[in-house]
């Protein structure tokens, strides 16, 4: 019995660890506010989405930015289609390098 349990943790953090091995960063927005829940964003980045989140009044989105094929891509989830394009267009003026070597930011 112990085993299995031991089996199922293990598993289960080698699930958590993979999903998150090639995310740049999590955002979350509420109420118009931009959040970093976890990773590195350029602070020029973060305040254009932040722009576009407090425009669109959003709330409830979460948006994450995974490295994929050599370059970032939005992986957005509650965004509205016309909103994620506007997101998709700030991101793909940012490198990779760019996002990667981004000083870490104060999350309030």
């Amino acid at each position: 019995m112990i085993q299995i349990v031991l089996a199922a943790l293990v598993l289960a953090s080698a699930f958590v660890f993979l999903r998150h091995v090639n995310e740049l960063f999590l955002l979350r927005i509420d109420d118009g506010k931009v959040r970093l829940v976890r990773g590195r964003i350029p602070k020029r980045l973060f305040d254009e989405i932040a722009d576009i989140a407090a425009q669109s009044r959003l709330s409830g989105v979460r948006v994450r930015v995974i490295s994929e094929g050599g370059a970032p891509r939005l992986v957005p989830e509650g965004l509205p289609p016309h909103v994620a394009q506007r997101v998709r267009n700030v991101l793909g003026r940012f490198t990779l390098a760019e996002i990667r070597n981004a000083p870490r930011m104060r999350r309030p």
